[in-house]
């Protein structure tokens, strides 16, 4: 069910989107208006379902009402550094290249500081009420992630998904050099990888780190048929929108 709302929601602001491209009639627009408000608030709800199902459930004593949020901001997080690294890779692509200045890049990196903030502070909060609470079964998610190896990947993940992203990010020189940048949103992209792991393998392997070749299958598996279906989807429309009313001001302000 979950699957359905998200490909219907998707497929609908795709279309309207390609059709945006090919008229100068801003009714495709004024669609994906509608669609996109309704949608803010119908993604999160979705997702805090699916948090709780694929996640949560896999240690039945554990609860928490920030979780679902920081998948959510995560998501967001990698989305925006995955499109980051797109721009680098298609950025002299006509007609991206006239887009893809200097400060454009200054602005997504404001996005990339403030979506690295909003994650870390959630995932804090969610450390602090926890522990200082001392809840006996809620506790007991944390201690078997800092046990042992998994406490390597916890401090891998407070380094490389928050402390040194946030550093760099905060010079507005490394924002605005599209090598940097990337780099930047490289290294958040694969720690957020690495956090989905350290968030679902220990509910299953709590004395300690546990690598089996099926985690690596079924990343490379899901990930690259996702990857593959992304991508000729890709190459098949204008890297710009067309045709859209308010893009000019977007990109001049």
């Amino acid at each position: 069910m979950l699957f359905a709302i998200w490909m219907v929601m998707g497929r609908l602001l795709t279309r309207w989107s390609a059709e945006q491209d090919v008229t100068s009639n801003p009714e495709p627009t004024r669609k994906l208006r509608k669609l996109s408000g309704p949608g803010s608030v119908i993604y999160p709800l979705t997702m805090t379902f699916a948090a709780v199902d694929w996640v949560m459930s896999m240690e039945r004593d554990w609860f928490s009402t920030i979780f679902p949020i920081l998948i959510c901001i995560g998501q967001m997080l990698s989305a925006l550094a995955l499109a980051i690294l797109l721009l680098a890779v298609e950025r002299r692509r006509m007609p991206l290249a006239h887009v893809a200045s200097s400060e454009v890049l200054h602005h997504l990196g404001n996005l990339l500081l403030t979506f690295t903030m909003l994650w870390a502070y959630l995932a804090f909060a969610q450390l602090l009420v926890i522990w200082s609470g001392d809840p006996p079964h809620e506790i007991s998610w944390y201690l078997h992630r800092i046990s042992d190896g998994w406490k390597i990947i916890a401090i891998l993940l407070f380094l490389f998904h928050f402390l040194v992203p946030f550093f760099l990010l905060l010079s507005r020189n490394n924002k605005k050099r599209i090598e940097i940048l990337t780099a930047i949103a490289a290294m958040i992209l694969v720690t957020h990888v690495l956090e989905a792991w350290w968030l679902i393998a220990p509910s299953f392997y709590q004395a300690g780190v546990h690598i089996s070749w099926l985690d690596l299958a079924v990343f490379v598996g899901v990930g690259g048929v996702w990857f593959t279906f992304f991508v000729r989807q890709l190459e098949r429309r204008t890297l710009v929108p067309m045709n859209d009313p308010r893009f000019a001001l977007a990109i001049a302000t």
